[in-house]
């Protein structure tokens, strides 16, 4: 048992563009408060079927991503996601399973909440649009080099952990707000998308 999952993900956080962790440098301000969403195209965690399901961790830490300190997390499931999919969704994206998804999870501690909500996660063309009930709402589009090709980040532990190219963005709205703390509204700020693949046999 274990898991096969593909689809696309979506990074964003409210550092400047583009986000120092991609450099493995210290966020802006030593913190850094944003959100990595899945979008599971194709998909099986212990046998369940989870194509279509999105998945959507909101989280908060100051310092450098590899020993992050005072750290929030919530970790937030589509509200079409059936009740059987729930505990298998929550084991892998929390890093309980192990493989990719637990090297990501490693970064942060368990979420301190877990809920499910109406998620819009759509792309047209070079620009995405992400809604996650009351608390997120972004919109954001590639940013092109001078061939007219996005410009991608190739290397470093987020490019490892999330997808092999990431295609860097700039969000003309990031509105985010992570239980217990207050939100965050404004423009300009650092997303990167791409495709994701991860396979782990428990």
């Amino acid at each position: 048992m274990g898991y096969e999952l593909t689809g696309r993900f979506f990074e964003a956080c409210d550092c400047a563009v583009p986000c120092p962790c991609w450099f493995e440098q210290n966020p802006e301000d030593d913190e850094c408060t944003g959100l990595i969403a899945w979008q599971i195209e194709r998909g099986t965690i212990n046998g369940f079927d989870v194509a279509g399901r999105t998945v959507v961790s909101l989280s908060h830490h100051g310092g450098h991503r590899n020993s992050p300190e005072h750290v929030h997390l919530a970790l937030v499931l589509d509200d079409e996601t059936a009740d059987g999919q729930v505990g298998p969704l929550s084991e892998a994206f929390s890093g309980q399973l192990g493989g990719p998804l637990g090297e990501l999870a490693a970064l942060f501690p368990s979420p301190t909440l877990l809920e499910r909500a109406p998620i819009s996660f759509t792309r047209d063309g070079r620009s995405t649009r992400l809604q996650v009930g009351p608390r997120v709402l972004i919109e954001s589009r590639l940013l092109v080099g001078a061939a007219e090709r996005p410009i991608t980040i190739g290397d470093g532990v987020m490019s490892n952990l999330l997808g092999p190219i990431g295609e860097s963005g700039k969000a003309s709205r990031f509105e985010l707000e992570l239980p217990g703390r207050e939100p965050i509204s404004g423009f300009a700020r650092s997303t990167t998308s791409g495709q994701f693949r991860y396979r782990h046999e428990a």
